[in-house]
């Protein structure tokens, strides 16, 4: 296994949590570390993606896992215009934007922005109009307690082994 930051192992290990718990409320072709691929290299990348099947219509959700070790999770990206595989990707300055970009060029049905912590008002606010589901650590600590009773999502994370798990890519082509 390629050696990761503690920030990037923490970060995995959030998606792996959200995989896990996604199979074991019975939802379809989870997938984690996606890579959506137009072209050779036209392509966006999905934390999690997962079908379900709503108003009688199958559904691809696509999920931005956003982990913090620290506090809350805020509006602004720390970047701006990122250069990858040699396509240059629009500058995205915000989170909300981000994942409603994403939704847009896999074609998703459904995105859902989720984190262990909080998002700040903007946030809220942004992906009420993009018409995207957050899903916050207090949301997700009811889910987890309602299927296992008490825990910590912070205490489940830290004890999921890496090396238990396929770190690979799943590529797509669309």
């Amino acid at each position: 296994m390629t050696k990761l930051t503690p920030k990037k192992e923490k970060g995995i290990r959030f998606e792996i949590f959200l995989e896990q718990l996604l199979k074991e409320n019975g939802y379809q072709n989870v997938l984690r570390n996606v890579e959506y691929h137009k072209e050779r290299y036209v392509f966006r990348q999905a934390d999690v993606s997962y079908n379900l099947i709503k108003d009688g219509q199958l559904k691809l959700v696509v999920v931005e896992a956003k982990y913090s070790s620290k506090g809350g999770i805020s509006y602004k990206l720390r970047g701006g215009e990122k250069e990858k595989n040699d396509q240059v990707i629009e500058k995205i300055d915000n989170v909300v934007d981000e994942t409603y970009e994403r939704c847009e060029f896999i074609g998703a049905d459904i995105s859902v922005l989720v984190t262990n912590k909080s998002f700040d008002d903007q946030i809220i606010s942004a992906a009420a109009e993009r018409n995207i589901k957050l899903l916050n650590g207090d949301d997700l600590s009811r889910i987890y307690n309602k299927l296992y009773g008490e825990g910590t999502i912070d205490n489940v994370i830290e004890n999921i082994d890496l090396k238990k798990y396929n770190l690979n890519k799943n590529t797509i082509y669309i």
